[in-house]
Protein backbone atom coordinates (compact mmCIF):
# COMPACT_ATOMS: atom_id res chain seq x y z
CA UNK A 1 0.00 0.00 0.00
CA UNK A 2 2.97 2.42 0.37
CA UNK A 3 5.07 0.95 -2.02
CA UNK A 4 2.20 1.68 -4.60
CA UNK A 5 1.28 4.80 -3.03
CA UNK A 6 4.72 6.09 -3.24
CA UNK A 7 4.58 5.21 -6.77
CA UNK A 8 2.09 6.47 -7.79
CA UNK A 9 3.44 9.72 -6.49
CA UNK A 10 6.17 9.48 -8.86
CA UNK A 11 4.19 8.66 -12.00
CA UNK A 12 1.94 11.74 -11.15
CA UNK A 13 5.24 13.97 -10.55
CA UNK A 14 6.38 12.60 -14.66
CA UNK A 15 2.54 13.34 -15.77
CA UNK A 16 1.84 16.90 -14.16
CA UNK A 17 5.50 18.28 -15.83
CA UNK A 18 4.26 16.92 -19.14
CA UNK A 19 1.31 19.97 -18.54
CA UNK A 20 3.91 22.32 -17.70
CA UNK A 21 5.69 22.28 -20.31
CA UNK A 22 2.77 22.33 -22.48
CA UNK A 23 1.60 25.11 -20.56
CA UNK A 24 4.66 26.61 -21.25
CA UNK A 25 4.88 26.45 -24.53
CA UNK A 26 1.46 28.14 -24.86
CA UNK A 27 2.80 31.32 -22.51
CA UNK A 28 5.83 31.33 -25.23
CA UNK A 29 3.48 31.09 -28.29
CA UNK A 30 0.46 33.37 -27.15
CA UNK A 31 2.07 35.56 -24.65
CA UNK A 32 -0.83 35.51 -22.51
CA UNK A 33 -0.09 34.04 -18.70
CA UNK A 34 -3.08 33.77 -17.92
CA UNK A 35 -3.75 30.52 -19.96
CA UNK A 36 -2.19 28.13 -17.48
CA UNK A 37 -4.25 29.15 -14.48
CA UNK A 38 -7.67 29.38 -16.69
CA UNK A 39 -6.56 25.72 -17.88
CA UNK A 40 -5.50 24.25 -14.27
CA UNK A 41 -9.36 25.38 -12.70
CA UNK A 42 -11.00 23.91 -15.39
CA UNK A 43 -8.78 20.46 -14.84
CA UNK A 44 -9.10 20.75 -11.01
CA UNK A 45 -12.73 20.16 -11.70
CA UNK A 46 -12.56 17.87 -14.54
CA UNK A 47 -10.24 15.80 -12.55
CA UNK A 48 -12.81 15.41 -9.69
CA UNK A 49 -10.69 17.05 -6.97
CA UNK A 50 -13.89 18.61 -5.86
CA UNK A 51 -16.14 15.85 -6.26
CA UNK A 52 -16.98 12.66 -8.26
CA UNK A 53 -16.77 12.89 -12.25
CA UNK A 54 -19.83 10.82 -12.11
CA UNK A 55 -21.62 14.49 -10.55
CA UNK A 56 -20.60 16.36 -14.18
CA UNK A 57 -22.28 16.66 -17.32
CA UNK A 58 -21.96 13.91 -19.79
CA UNK A 59 -19.77 15.81 -21.79
CA UNK A 60 -17.23 17.00 -19.47
CA UNK A 61 -17.00 13.62 -17.74
CA UNK A 62 -15.61 12.27 -21.56
CA UNK A 63 -13.22 15.40 -20.88
CA UNK A 64 -12.00 14.11 -17.78
CA UNK A 65 -10.84 10.80 -18.67
CA UNK A 66 -7.81 12.09 -21.08
CA UNK A 67 -6.90 13.55 -17.58
CA UNK A 68 -3.94 11.83 -15.55
CA UNK A 69 -5.57 13.95 -12.57
CA UNK A 70 -8.41 12.01 -13.13
CA UNK A 71 -6.92 8.55 -12.33
CA UNK A 72 -4.65 9.73 -10.03
CA UNK A 73 -7.21 11.01 -7.44
CA UNK A 74 -9.40 7.74 -8.04
CA UNK A 75 -6.42 5.65 -7.20
CA UNK A 76 -5.54 7.49 -4.22
CA UNK A 77 -9.12 7.69 -3.44
CA UNK A 78 -9.41 3.59 -3.49
CA UNK A 79 -5.92 3.63 -1.76
CA UNK A 80 -7.55 5.23 1.50
CA UNK A 81 -10.73 4.78 1.54
CA UNK A 82 -11.27 1.19 -0.99
CA UNK A 83 -14.38 3.42 -2.74
CA UNK A 84 -14.96 2.27 -6.13
CA UNK A 85 -13.17 3.07 -9.16
CA UNK A 86 -14.22 4.50 -12.76
CA UNK A 87 -12.88 1.64 -14.29
CA UNK A 88 -10.90 -1.61 -12.61
CA UNK A 89 -7.32 -0.57 -11.06
CA UNK A 90 -5.22 -2.40 -13.60
CA UNK A 91 -6.97 -0.80 -16.48
CA UNK A 92 -6.58 3.08 -14.29
CA UNK A 93 -2.96 2.31 -13.87
CA UNK A 94 -2.35 0.90 -17.85
CA UNK A 95 -4.76 4.16 -18.74
CA UNK A 96 -2.57 6.13 -16.64
CA UNK A 97 1.13 4.93 -17.63
CA UNK A 98 -0.14 5.82 -21.16
CA UNK A 99 -0.75 9.24 -20.15
CA UNK A 100 2.29 9.58 -18.25
CA UNK A 101 4.20 8.39 -21.41
CA UNK A 102 2.67 10.39 -23.77
CA UNK A 103 2.15 13.91 -21.87
CA UNK A 104 5.84 14.66 -21.23
CA UNK A 105 7.15 13.47 -24.99
CA UNK A 106 4.29 15.85 -26.23
CA UNK A 107 5.63 18.64 -23.55
CA UNK A 108 8.50 18.02 -25.21
CA UNK A 109 7.25 18.83 -28.35
CA UNK A 110 5.01 21.46 -27.59
CA UNK A 111 7.62 23.35 -25.80
CA UNK A 112 10.69 22.63 -28.02
CA UNK A 113 8.43 24.54 -31.49
CA UNK A 114 7.24 27.15 -28.65
CA UNK A 115 11.08 28.34 -28.18
CA UNK A 116 10.97 29.53 -32.03
CA UNK A 117 8.67 32.08 -31.17
CA UNK A 118 10.82 34.06 -28.91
Amino acid sequence: SIIFGTLLYFVTLLAMQGFSLIFAGMVLVWKIEPIPTILNAIMYVLAGAMYPITALPRFAQMGSLVLPQTYILDLLRFLFTSSQTIFSITQEIIILAILTIILPVLGLIIFDNATYFL
